[in-house]
């Protein structure tokens, strides 16, 4: 999402021929002037639009999922204490949230049910991603619905190809 303002922030300066820099697309975007440099030093480089991460969130929970300074001995994403060594939640946050308070990110975790606090008093990973998608019966049949429109205007439009060409060879 944050990749999406940048982009239509900078597409909409550039049609009026106005210079683009860092400052204007953090007030136009809401963003911090850091994450607009970083996120445009990314696709200067020649990264995919898709492999940069939208939040900081899903970022601590891929680095939970990746790093293997949070991962245990099985290679899975370890229990982490909240506070203590490198391994610790915090150290996590620090990693791959930059300034954000590890405080304000675990309760948010929480919320949408990617951390839990077990017993021990220490973090288990849920899931490897921030967004909270339910999918519902009825998304599915619209879903469906949807593709089943694409699929017929995809078929129709490959007939109409097939019937142009006949008629031209003949």
């Amino acid at each position: 999402m944050k990749r999406a303002y940048v982009e239509a922030a900078s597409a909409d300066y550039a049609e009026k021929r106005r210079p683009v820099n860092t400052s204007r697309l953090a007030i136009m975007t809401g963003l911090t002037r850091k994450e607009v440099k970083r996120i445009r030093d990314l696709l200067a480089d020649g990264h995919r639009l898709d492999e940069l991460r939208s939040s900081a969130a899903d970022s601590v929970l891929l680095g939970w999922h990746t790093d293997r300074e949070f991962r245990g001995h099985n290679g899975l994403p370890a229990m982490l204490d909240i506070e203590g060594d490198d391994s610790s939640f915090n150290a996590l946050v620090r990693r791959y949230a930059g300034d954000l308070p590890p405080g304000a990110m675990l309760k948010e975790l929480v919320r949408v049910g990617a951390v839990e606090l077990v017993e021990s008093g220490r973090l288990r990973l849920l899931r490897d991603h921030y967004a909270q998608v339910e999918i519902t019966d009825a998304t599915l049949e619209h879903v469906s619905q949807a593709m089943t429109m694409i699929g017929r205007s995809l078929v129709s439009y490959v007939e109409d190809q097939d019937r142009g060409n006949e008629s031209r060879q003949h």
